[in-house]
């Protein structure tokens, strides 16, 4: 079965740089694709603690696809959330 949702982990940038404290901190969320009243999918996002993110990877058998300095997503083995929602804008991180 496809999931409809891949789990991220990317980093948060301080405002201000201190000597001596990390200039990030990582942040966890679910993006999901629901259909809007037109029909259409949008993605939605929330964010999650590491416990939680963890548990979806691994309840829904969720790999890592993807690492880079900007953080790490997790989808099923052959992309498809990625795949299938390619092109649409993601939503605005609050």
């Amino acid at each position: 079965m496809d999931k409809d949702f891949i789990i991220i982990k990317f980093y948060e940038q301080f405002a201000l740089k201190v000597p001596g404290v990390p200039d990030s901190f990582t942040q966890w969320a679910v993006i999901s694709a629901r259909k809007d009243r037109s029909g259409n999918p949008k993605l939605r996002f929330k964010r999650l603690d590491h416990r939680e993110a963890m548990g979806l990877v691994r309840e829904n058998g969720l790999v890592e696809v993807l690492r880079n300095k900007q953080g790490v997503i997790f989808d099923t083995k052959k992309m498809t959330f990625q795949k299938r929602y390619h092109g649409l804008p993601l939503p605005e991180i609050r």
